[in-house]
């Protein structure tokens, strides 16, 4: 089971993503019973940004398919033990939200954490209705940086980032959604996870998009990036893990002082 920031002690049983992509078949299971799946078929294949919406004998393309899919089935699993408490905070997210121990860091502790260490957008759609449930007083969605690992273009991460919203939000338009921008990475991230190395350039034009989907009222952009960069748009060393991707402890106090300073949490 993975440890978790809480400002003091190191994660250091994290998952490692693998170098090379895991491909497996989707299961029907969270699939047919997401909210996600109640769209018209055509709407779902545009959407969800690809050509046709794979059924539950079909071969899944690789960007529909999480990393570290052990974990992930862990982590559903420890999900499901856990009381359906609602009307909480809930942190939504890959492995950057895993490893915050957000309880401790806000010092709430019914704070829930819906984290899952190598997500994707389309994973998150796929475990929607677990949080949707839950009816969540405020949500914080991370996600992002795991698709651009896998090739995913801007413009669909985007677009699923915003059917994540949608879904959320349904039968309670008014609940207060907060996507964070998807982080830089810095030039340490070549040795563990190549995938993302040197695709700032993708970093950026999805918080881009993000930024205008905001613009439109569909969220409250929180711009995170801007506060752990450096003067070259990387990830800041003073922020990050060794590895380049994640933060470490001064990370996590950055993160949550950037919300508190905007009023999101108390």
């Amino acid at each position: 089971m993975a440890q978790y920031w809480n400002g003091d002690t190191k994660p250091d049983n994290r998952p490692a993503a693998p170098n090379a992509l895991i491909f497996c078949r989707l299961e029907s299971t969270h699939l047919e019973d997401s909210p996600v799946n109640r769209l018209p078929q055509a709407s779902l294949a545009l959407i969800l940004g690809f050509a046709s919406v794979p059924s539950a004998s079909a071969q899944a393309v690789p960007d529909t398919v999480p990393y570290a899919a052990e974990h992930h089935a862990e982590r559903l699993a420890e999900f499901a033990k856990e009381p359906p408490a609602k009307g909480r905070i809930i942190f939504l997210g890959n492995s950057i939200t895993e490893f915050g121990d957000w309880k401790t860091l806000l010092g709430d502790s019914t704070v829930v954490n819906r984290g899952i260490a190598g997500d994707i957008t389309y994973g998150i759609l796929r475990r929607l209705e677990e949080v949707v449930r839950r009816e969540p007083s405020k949500l914080f969605l991370e996600a992002g940086i795991n698709d651009i690992a896998k090739g995913v273009s801007p413009t669909v991460i985007a677009r699923r980032i915003s059917v994540i919203v949608a879904t959320v939000r349904r039968g309670s338009p008014q609940r207060p959604v907060y996507v964070i921008s998807v982080l830089p990475t810095n030039d340490a991230v070549k040795q563990e996870y190549p995938d993302v190395f040197n695709k700032n350039d993708r970093v950026e034009a999805v918080n881009a998009l993000l930024r205008a989907d905001a613009a439109r009222g569909r969220y409250v952009y929180v711009d995170l990036h801007r506060e752990l960069r450096d003067a070259k748009g990387k990830l800041d060393t003073r922020y990050a893990e060794s590895d380049g991707l994640h933060l470490n402890a001064e990370g996590y106090r950055v993160w949550i002082k950037l919300l508190r300073s905007r009023g999101y949490v108390p």
